[in-house]
């Protein structure tokens, strides 16, 4: 056990601040933030993705402010190279941590503006339905 946490701690060394500050917040999640922080330094977006999901069920880490900052700082630069719908998810699960819903509405509005795709790119096109998806059904519901 004490070596896992050596690993951990050399992992958050060269891990982004915001996955620092989350796993300080989380000391439960601290191992997995250090995956997100290793699989963004190899660029396996894929799996980066895969291992955020699941940080975000995890209903105390959900209800964080700490998931606004770690889209806007983290998955936001990233959002072009992130798989769209996953990025959208990300997007709404950020949305909710605004304090009313027309600041959250405007938020997702500079997203999906930000989300347009060229011809070829599907899943930005997927992105910005998923937004959009937020507008018929509000955040409340989602």
């Amino acid at each position: 056990a004490e070596y896992m946490g050596d690993i951990t701690r050399f992992l958050m060394a060269a891990t982004p601040k915001i996955l620092q500050r989350c796993a300080a917040a989380f000391p439960v999640l601290a191992p997995a933030f250090a995956s997100v922080g290793e699989l963004h330094q190899r660029k396996q977006y894929h799996q980066m993705t895969e291992t955020l999901l699941e940080l975000v069920k995890n209903k105390g880490f959900a209800g964080s402010p700490l998931v606004r900052e770690l889209f806007e700082e983290f998955l936001a630069p990233l959002g072009k190279t992130l798989n769209g719908r996953s990025f959208a998810q990300f997007a709404v699960l950020a949305a909710r941590q605004h304090p009313t819903l027309a600041s959250a509405s405007e938020f997702l509005t500079a997203i999906s503006n930000d989300l347009r795709p060229k011809s070829d790119d599907s899943s930005r096109a997927v992105a910005q339905t998923t937004l959009s998806f937020v507008w018929v059904y509000p955040l409340t519901e989602i």
